[in-house]
């Protein structure tokens, strides 16, 4: 209806760290982005910061692990976070759209017959178990863009799936022909330059590398190098309040998140049946 402004609640493309990879994108800097890498790692949440053990808990997220409950048909770590990842993927790539996925499933059945030691268990733990069903795990997918000069990649490596990355969190890394910058996003941590913790990496032909830093008081849930909760959610509902002020819209809108919802239900249906799916 005519009057009525829509905005989907997709967070990631509103974290200060990401905006600013998008800038440095639009300003040039890389020259034509071509080719991006999401990476999925090891989530450490701050102690105490929320409740996940106690089933009668508000904050216990067990049924996200349920994909009779939450969605995902066997897979529902994945249709919780995927959309983000898609999200990000498009919006780092100057918004060209994702055209074919396609997800590559893996057995860690073995792991459960893997002696852990105190440090995994505990690592385990402090992560709420995004665990698979029997459907199996999917440690990557990849795709390609309408503009088939470009493309994508998604990993997952982490102590859950039975691998070891010692980056943290989410973070993404955008390729171009002048230049690639790497970024952390949520609950990233581990990205060093020149033995320093840093948040953002420029590096540019024939120019220095440059290095940013987002100090913004970390985050409220993770042990995390940079602010998701609550930044990224802050910037969101500002974004929408800014859009409606100025009668204007806003700047991800509902058919964003249904065509990104559309792209996880792809990836899901590629792994399940084993081909790439537009």
């Amino acid at each position: 209806d005519d009057g009525v402004s829509l905005m989907d609640g997709e967070s990631y493309v509103f974290m200060p760290s990401i905006m600013k990879e998008r800038a440095l994108i639009d300003q040039g800097e890389i020259g034509k982005p071509q080719q991006i890498r999401e990476r999925f790692g090891t989530w450490l949440q701050r102690p105490g910061a929320l409740d996940t053990e106690r089933e009668s808990s508000d904050s216990h997220r067990g049924w996200r692990m349920n994909s009779a409950k939450a969605g995902g048909a066997g897979f529902p770590w994945m249709f919780d976070h995927c959309v983000h990842f898609f999200a990000t993927a498009e919006y780092l790539m100057q918004d060209i759209k994702i055209k074919e996925v396609y997800a590559l499933k893996s057995n860690i059945s073995w792991m459960n017959h893997t002696k852990m030691n105190d440090k995994n268990k505990q690592e385990n733990s402090e992560m709420h178990t995004y665990r698979p069903e029997e459907s199996g795990d999917i440690p990557i997918i990849t795709w390609t863009y309408e503009d088939p000069a470009c493309q994508g990649v998604w990993m997952r490596a982490e102590a859950l799936n039975g691998k070891y990355d010692p980056m943290y969190g989410f973070s993404a890394t955008i390729i171009g022909d002048k230049g690639m910058i790497e970024v952390l996003g949520e609950g990233g941590k581990g990205l060093m330059w020149n033995d320093k913790n840093v948040h953002l990496i420029l590096h540019r032909k024939d120019f220095d590398t440059k290095t940013y830093r987002f100090d913004e008081g970390g985050d409220d849930i993770w042990q995390s190098e940079v602010s998701y909760y609550s930044c990224a959610h802050r910037n969101q509902i500002n974004e929408f309040i800014d859009s409606l002020l100025a009668g204007k819209l806003p700047r991800y809108r509902g058919e964003d998140g249904y065509h990104h919802v559309k792209t996880t239900m792809a990836a899901i249906c590629s792994a399940k049946d084993g081909k790439p799916v537009n």
